[in-house]
């Protein structure tokens, strides 16, 4: 069976056991939620997102730095460039992505499931493939277009970074 995977009556579920120390403040056991697939394949891939989110979750629960931003969006533009890459040597933009966050869960989990690494691959791999937007990649550039004092701009900067 996958990693991360269980099967209930015909549908794929992600779940991910919760570390015994932050069982209590988390209020569960385990995450689970369910991929809303019969297929197999499907929930490989959709697996990936949910549990990076769940990482996250117990990397904050922890108090442990999620990566600073130059490390995420560094690693935004490398996930670009192989895409890049990789799509004009002809190879299919669903398995550019399925590799990429093969490459990105590798890297995070380690073989070992310690959720202390940040995980701003994973991150890069879903602003890439995934069609979410990151806002500070694109707060700079909004910045230069007002018309405000220095002081505005720095409180917006910060507002950004207290709900991203």
């Amino acid at each position: 069976m996958p990693r991360y995977l269980e099967k209930r009556r015909r549908r794929w579920y992600a779940y991910l056991n919760i570390p015994k120390d932050l069982r209590l403040s988390l209020g569960r056991r385990r995450f689970i939620r369910s991929l809303k697939t019969e297929s197999l394949s499907v929930a490989e891939r959709r697996v990936h997102s949910v549990i990076a989110e769940w990482k996250k979750e117990i990397a904050v629960a922890r108090g442990n730095e999620l990566g600073t931003d130059d490390e995420l969006l560094k690693a935004i533009r490398k996930v670009r460039r192989d895409t890049q890459r990789l799509q004009s040597t002809g190879v299919l933009k669903h398995e550019i992505q399925m590799a990429h966050e093969e490459v990105a869960m590798t890297t995070t989990v380690g073989g070992i499931a310690d959720y202390s690494e940040t995980d701003a691959l994973l991150d890069a791999v879903s602003v890439v493939h995934d069609g979410k937007i990151l806002l500070r990649e694109h707060f700079n550039e909004y910045q230069s277009t007002r018309d405000v004092s220095l002081k505005s701009l720095d409180m917006q900067t910060k507002d950004l970074h207290k709900f991203s």
